[in-house]
């Protein structure tokens, strides 16, 4: 990652291209656990997962096999092919979003090391 210098100021680039999804999972992730989604029952955050789930078991018409499988995260943009065109919005959002919850719980659990204080610091540095 290089930084750039503009008028003396330096400013740093965007995640690399392999980290795109983190940015994309945790934004999604906060909105879907957000305060606001308490006010309509359709939006909590216990109703996203599960609408997220549903998709990723989900085999798309056409497609050889169910929409959590078309490919890896880091793989970005290019999850989008002709079977699934669109591969990056379905993975990178449903996927992502469970990532971040699996982590989120996993680091509350006692005993678990790292508390969750320790991830939220890391992310506002990132």
């Amino acid at each position: 990652m290089k930084s750039r210098i503009n008028g003396g100021a330096t400013s740093l680039p965007g995640p690399a291209y392999r980290d795109q999804w983190i940015d994309e999972a945790i934004a999604n992730y906060l909105a879907c656990s957000s305060p606001n989604t308490k006010k309509n029952p359709d939006h909590t955050l216990h109703v996203w997962l599960v609408r997220y789930r549903r998709q990723l078991a989900e085999k798309l018409p056409g497609a050889p096999e169910a929409a959590g499988d078309i490919g890896a995260l880091s793989i970005g943009p290019r999850l989008n092919s002709s079977k699934s065109p669109d591969g990056y919005e379905e993975i990178i959002y449903s996927k992502g979003t469970w990532i971040i919850h699996m982590l989120r719980e996993m680091l509350r659990q006692p005993g678990a090391g790292i508390p969750t204080r320790a991830l939220s610091l890391s992310c506002a540095r990132w």
